[in-house]
């Protein structure tokens, strides 16, 4: 029986290693007949999905590529017909129902409010909330604040905490006077939740320097400071050594007539759109972390002309670049975030994040047992760098248990499995890895 239940491990999969990628894209989808992705969207969202990130300010790439997460979208006409729309292209590209939009509507006084779509088997959705008051010396739009919890974590000090904005735009002192009196609501809001939360700060910021109030405001000191992933402070608007990091804009209006799109001309010279993050993002300290490699303004990796449409660039395949520059002015900002899990937040033993310890658990520690260097997706689950026997321990302590249910007896088809997890752990001072002791017992 051992000898069948080590083939069987054998051929039990591995967790992919585990990340989430999130998009912030001002799409301009506002109007009664332009609420819904215009054509070529399909082209730009599959192949974010399809790319792997990389911050042009850095060497190399990040290594990670996957589909859209969470998709929080800026100038939309509403959740149930921008959001809905959007979640049913994700759907159609990827051939599945997974994808579901959120139904929080903001208060606006022009340019719609912000939605989100997001990835079911990736993240749920916990709370919605509205922040801040539209007035006419303060917010123009109210910020939405979304509460995921990553599927596979039990505890709520995992939650990842998105603030999606639509700053007020202009250069008057009373523009970025209404800024900082959005960004001061949003800080409040943020700070409430007090140290050691996951934030990020999405969104088309309409700011030109890092020195402008409201930018101040939202990294000043404190439990919710905003921190740049990509540290790149400075004066962006129209500054070509931050070319490969400008978001605004990339149309082309020689597509205008192609497309039925007119955005805001001027081309790429401006740093708009932002994803900033919070100390426990940047460290990893409450089980999320952000990838570093993995930032970029999608399409843009300072190959365009300064002042030029993105497509006058080398940042993409053509076809997706010209998708891009003909029916945005905003570029999408990408970013992934490396998840983290550990004891306190998620089931002891879990090494697939599927909410039960089971054979497929064992079978991943089997297969990188007394290995070093290893994460809790490869059955090191108490953070010592070694898949060992204490982690054998910890699972067979929680073995057939689900965060759904508390632990129970087990029926009698789990017994041989975890008396060959017994074996293993009584063999423990033998230098083999587990499966080949699995194999050897006859």
């Amino acid at each position: 029986m051992l000898c069948k239940i080590a083939v069987v491990l054998s051929l039990l999969p591995a967790p992919a290693f585990a990340q989430l990628r999130v998009v912030s894209l001002n799409a301009s989808n506002t109007g009664a007949s332009t609420s819904a992705p215009r054509a070529d969207m399909s082209s730009i969202l599959s192949a974010i999905g399809a790319a792997e990130s990389d911050d042009p300010l850095l060497p190399g790439a990040s290594g990670i590529t996957r589909p859209i997460d969470i998709l929080c979208l800026q100038e939309s006409r509403s959740s149930a017909t921008t959001g809905v729309a959007y979640a049913a292209l994700m759907n159609q590209i990827y051939s599945t129902d997974r994808y579901a939009a959120g139904t929080l509507d903001g208060a606006t006084s022009g340019a719609g409010t912000q939605v989100v779509v997001y990835n079911t088997e990736a993240v749920t959705l916990q709370a919605m909330a509205a922040v801040g008051t539209v007035t006419a010396t303060g917010s123009p739009r109210q910020a939405l604040r979304y509460t995921f919890r990553p599927n596979g974590f039990i505890s709520d000090a995992a939650d990842l905490v998105i603030y999606n904005t639509h700053f007020k735009a202009g250069s008057a002192t009373s523009d970025r006077s209404r800024r900082n009196v959005e960004a001061g609501d949003i800080r409040a809001d943020a700070d409430t939740f007090g140290g050691g939360r996951n934030l990020i700060y999405l969104g088309d910021f309409n700011v030109a320097r890092d020195t402008e109030p409201m930018y101040a405001t939202l990294s000043a000191a404190g439990t919710a400071k905003a921190i740049d992933p990509i540290r790149a402070p400075g004066t962006w608007s129209d500054a070509a050594a931050f070319k490969p990091i400008h978001t605004q804009s990339p149309w082309d209006p020689a597509l205008a007539a192609q497309t039925g799109f007119n955005g805001t001309a001027g081309g790429m010279d401006d740093r708009y759109d932002f994803q900033l993050i919070s100390q426990a993002v940047d460290a990893g300290t409450s089980g999320l972390q952000y990838a570093v490699n993995s930032y970029n303004a999608f399409g843009n990796n300072g190959t365009h002309a300064q002042d030029a449409p993105i497509n006058s660039g080398a940042g993409a395949d053509a076809r997706v670049l010209n998708a891009l520059a003909g029916i945005l002015d905003h570029l999408p900002i990408v970013a992934d975030y490396n998840l983290r899990p550990r004891l306190g937040l998620n089931l002891p033993g879990d090494a697939n994040l599927s909410l039960t310890t089971d054979l497929t658990d064992f079978s991943i520690l089997a297969a990188h047992f007394n290995a070093t260097g290893q994460t809790w997706f490869a059955g090191d689950f108490n953070a010592d760098g070694v898949a060992g026997i204490s982690d054998f321990s910890i699972l067979a302590s929680n073995f057939n248990t689900s965060a759904a249910r508390p632990a129970q007896v087990p029926e009698p088809g789990m017994c041989s499995a975890i008396a060959a997890m017994l074996v293993i752990w009584a063999r423990h001072r033998r230098p083999l890895r587990a499966n080949l002791a699995l194999a050897q017992i006859v």
